[in-house]
């Protein structure tokens, strides 16, 4: 499963569900790419060779890139793009009759195989011509079950790539574009020797012009055949839809074209005629389904307008439609003013976005929310507004996307939240003057009780790293011991390293003839101590010390507890106990990594043992096969070993394969094995 940050949640769900049905499935996440067409990072490209079964539920198309041809073609992957896809609308979209797609689209197909020359009409303007004679014509009709195969999820559509330069005419694109959505006023192209030679709206040229003069030219036809798709916005969806047809711009090698550059975007046309060789085709391919049904986006009846207006405008929270593509407010009521500050004739004009509106800080989630709009219709989530005044207001956003008079909108309502964050500010400074008042017993009580809890959660652990991590978060978390801050020394060889540290700082070693307070500690000269602002105690094991142990209060933890000596005694006597937990834990883990070694280490030359060999040399042979990758065993024979032996005894036998391992691992890398 491949995938990008905004099509990320949709992409965990497919590979749960993978993992459901008991598929050994692997997610990839890439960077989000600029353009349709634009080719993955070459990790993303040799696990699509090396994969028998590929999903790309990206924002952009992989459709047409070399990575993904060269999986198809080459290596049998079967693959089924998703660029964009819609979650609200893709179940209905998929559940259709197959065998009726494929009938219809093999109808279409065949009047156009070897076809000479197409002209595609429309009543909004678009007349323009261009010859197909010899390319391969495809339908797409959902068929993925043989190697190689590949498809759009959901399918429908028969397509070609036209010759190059021999596009004429005027294209008026009235559905949809690729990166621009549903649009609202119709983009006019004029083309000329195949290439777009003039835009009516820059945007559209501005998303080609980047990649060179290859990109502007017309790359694919297309005809929809999915009975259920309609035009939302979402290309992948519109140009499936039974009465539109569609062109592209771009990249077209990937349909037997000649043109390669990393770009490729689709535009939709409605009410088209299409004329293959003078001959218009059926009435049938061009005219639209019934409208699809779906809950979102929703399409609103008419005649809920004004209830909805009512209930608008009295409304006590503030409440705005906002357009979707623009961002610009098409309407907003009272409320709304009161709270941004800005009058409604303001907002309406589209001077002021609804990016303007929000403060610096949330700016990265109400941009992360805006672009996957189309993939989540609804949901609830915080931000701050910026009002006029410059003042930030923390609030709770519910928004909806819908579909007003053709135009995708979204319907919010805001919460202001200034009122509950301010008596949940004071409520916890109440509570902490309540906690300091009654901490004497709380702070002693609540860290035992909760030490025999928390402590069985460390005993599976057979990584050092995790054991000392997992211990400083169980020490420091508030559900935990709720401690500051804590260090973790281990002794190591000669000396007493920093070995983990829950406070930015370098790890450091202190050797064993130093005169350092924790070093003491650790050989027992010094009993550990506690102050108001630390206590340092040793980790004991069954026989020695096997660390030292540093753990930070809070301001004030241990102060409140002045006075009273029992409170104290209780507090260090607790300190102790987790201390020697900790130290018979680490003792335990040094006992386990020794055992494990030698189970897998000749204890006569120190490398590792025939067992072990065995079984890394069938791991290192599938994972070799696995990723296409080659893979050395050097054999040797140490010559006349048995005469020496037999004639010097098996004690300068031994001391031969000692030496002889020896200069095997002075001569081989970490990442080798002897």
């Amino acid at each position: 499963m491949v995938t990008d940050p905004p099509m990320e949640p949709r992409a965990r769900d497919f590979v749960q569900q993978a993992q459901a049905l008991g598929i050994d499935a692997t997610l990839m996440l890439l960077p989000l790419r600029r353009s349709s067409g634009e080719e993955p990072p070459k990790a993303v490209a040799e696990a699509l060779k090396a994969s028998p079964i590929a999903v790309l539920l990206t924002s952009r198309s992989l459709t047409h890139t070399v990575a993904r041809i060269e999986a198809c073609g080459k290596h049998g992957t079967r693959i089924a793009s998703m660029p964009g896809a819609d979650p609200a609308r893709l179940e209905a979209l998929l559940d259709i009759d197959y065998d009726d797609l494929r009938a219809r689209s093999e109808e279409l197909g065949v009047l156009l195989d070897g076809a000479g020359r197409v002209r595609l009409t429309s009543t909004s303007g678009t007349d323009i011509s261009f010859e197909i004679r010899g390319r391969t014509v495809y339908r797409d009709i959902g068929d993925l079950t043989k190697p190689g195969a590949f498809g759009n999820l959901p399918a429908g559509e028969v397509c070609v790539a036209p010759i190059e330069g021999t596009g004429e005419g005027i294209l008026c694109i009235d559905g949809s574009a690729a990166g621009l959505g549903r649009l609202k006023d119709p983009i006019i192209v004029k083309f000329l020797g195949g290439r777009a030679v003039e835009f009516s709206d820059p945007r559209l040229r501005d998303l080609l012009a980047a990649h060179g003069p290859d990109a502007l030219q017309l790359a694919e036809f297309g005809i929809g055949t999915n009975p259920r798709a309609g035009i939302v916005g979402n290309v992948l969806e519109d140009e499936k839809a039974v009465g539109t047809a569609h062109v592209a711009l771009g990249s077209n090698h990937a349909m037997g074209g000649r043109i390669n550059v990393p770009v490729h975007i689709d535009v939709v046309l409605q009410k088209a005629r299409v004329d293959i060789d003078g001959r218009a085709i059926d009435e049938k391919f061009l005219t639209p389904a019934a409208a699809p049904a779906a809950s979102d986006p929703v399409a609103v009846n008419v005649a809920t307008v004004e209830t909805f207006q009512i209930l608008f405008q009295n409304s006590n929270d503030p409440q705005y439609i906002l357009d979707l593509d623009s961002q610009r407010f098409l309407e907003v009521n009272a409320s709304f003013e009161r709270l941004t500050g800005y009058m409604r004739d303001e907002l309406l004009t589209g001077a002021i976005t609804a990016a303007k509106l929000v403060a610096r800080e949330s700016l990265p989630t109400f941009q992360q929310k805006r672009e996957t709009r189309r993939m989540t219709p609804a949901e609830r989530y915080d931000l701050k507004v910026l009002t006029k005044n410059g003042e930030k207001r923390p609030v709770e956003l519910s928004v909806r996307r819908l579909v007003l008079a053709n135009r995708d909108v979204v319907v919010g309502t805001i919460r202001d939240l200034s009122h509950r964050k301010k008596l949940e500010q004071d409520m916890w400074e109440k509570i902490e003057e309540l906690g300091y008042a009654n901490s004497r017993i709380y702070a002693l009580t609540e860290k035992i009780r909760r030490v025999p809890e928390l402590t069985p959660q460390l005993l599976h652990i057979t990584d050092e790293e995790e054991l000392l991590e997992r211990t400083a978060q169980l020490l420091c978390a508030r559900e935990g011991l709720g401690y500051a801050d804590v260090n973790f020394y281990l002794l190591r060889d000669d000396g007493l390293e920093l070995c983990y540290s829950t406070i930015k700082t370098k790890k450091r070693k202190m050797k064993l003839t130093g005169d350092h307070r924790l070093l003491k500690v650790l050989m027992g000269e010094a009993a550990g101590g506690m102050t108001t602002r630390e206590a340092v105690l040793p980790l004991k094991g069954r026989e020695r010390n096997t660390g030292v142990m540093e753990v930070f209060f809070h301001p004030k933890e241990i102060e409140v507890l002045q006075g009273n000596e029992r409170a104290l005694k209780g507090y260090r006597d607790l300190l102790e106990t987790l201390s020697n937990v900790i130290g018979l834990l680490v003792e335990n883990l040094h006992l386990y990594e020794r055992v494990k070694r030698q189970s897998i280490v000749d204890h006569l030359t120190g490398v590792y043992n025939r067992r072990y060999f065995d079984s890394k040399l069938s791991e290192e042979l599938n994972r070799a096969a696995r990723y296409g990758r080659e893979l050395s065993l050097v054999l040797l024979d140490v010559d006349h070993f048995k005469q020496i032996n037999d004639k010097m005894s098996y004690k300068q036998g031994d001391q031969v394969l000692i030496e002889t391992a020896k200069l095997f691992r002075s001569y081989t890398r970490e990442v080798d094995m002897v």
